[in-house]
């Protein structure tokens, strides 16, 4: 908000046209790029993640969280821990990688 108000400030402190339209150009110009940036990136989330990718994921959250949480097992067991990780959050990825292969089947058959 701050830098706004300052760019604000300054091209009216500049009433020269000459300047006011380079300015408007570039903004111009920038926002056209930041749109282009932002088609690109959604592009890229919109393809799926392999199952594998994923695992190894989980795997190497839950390496570095219990390497780095001060007082992990506090609330819950060691075991119980483990089996979230390894089997509940695991299931889940391979369960959801599976629907996402069935859905892009469907759209290559109606294509």
């Amino acid at each position: 908000m701050d830098m706004m108000f300052f760019l604000v400030r300054f091209v009216f402190h500049y009433r020269n046209p000459k300047f006011m339209k380079n300015i408007i150009i570039l903004f111009g110009t920038l926002f056209l790029f930041s749109c282009q940036s932002t088609k690109k990136f959604n592009q890229q989330l919109a393809q799926p993640i392999a199952a594998e990718k994923l695992q190894k994921d989980v795997d190497y959250s839950y390496k570095k969280l219990k390497q780095l949480h001060p007082k992990l097992y506090w609330y819950i067991s060691k075991e119980k821990l483990d089996n979230k990780f390894t089997e509940e959050i695991k299931e889940s990825v391979i369960a959801t990688a599976r629907q996402i292969k069935i859905e892009d089947t469907k759209k290559d058959t109606k294509k």
